[in-house]
């Protein structure tokens, strides 16, 4: 194994321009992950509000929902979506 020696200031340079190119990267690809369906409480406890804010922020049509026979559910990435463009 091998130590090289290198001043503090250079060294924050390297780190800092290899955090650059790894964020940007990630801004280039946009990675969907496969949906996580919540349930209404589920989804009422992961953004915090309560049930009747819940129902109105989806007849609002503010927030998407899908149904399931007579359940409703919420897909996680499409309600942090929602959520983060309101």
């Amino acid at each position: 194994m091998e130590f090289v020696i290198i001043p503090k200031d250079e060294l924050n340079a390297v780190i800092k321009t290899a955090m650059l190119e790894a964020l940007s990267c990630t801004n280039q690809v946009n990675i969907k992950l496969p949906p996580q369906y919540l349930t209404e409480a589920e989804a009422m406890e992961k953004i915090k509000v309560s049930r009747g804010t819940l129902l109105r922020l989806r007849k609002q049509r503010k927030i998407p929902y899908h149904r399931a026979g007579k359940r409703i559910l919420y897909d996680e990435n499409e309600l942090r979506e929602a959520l983060r463009k309101s």
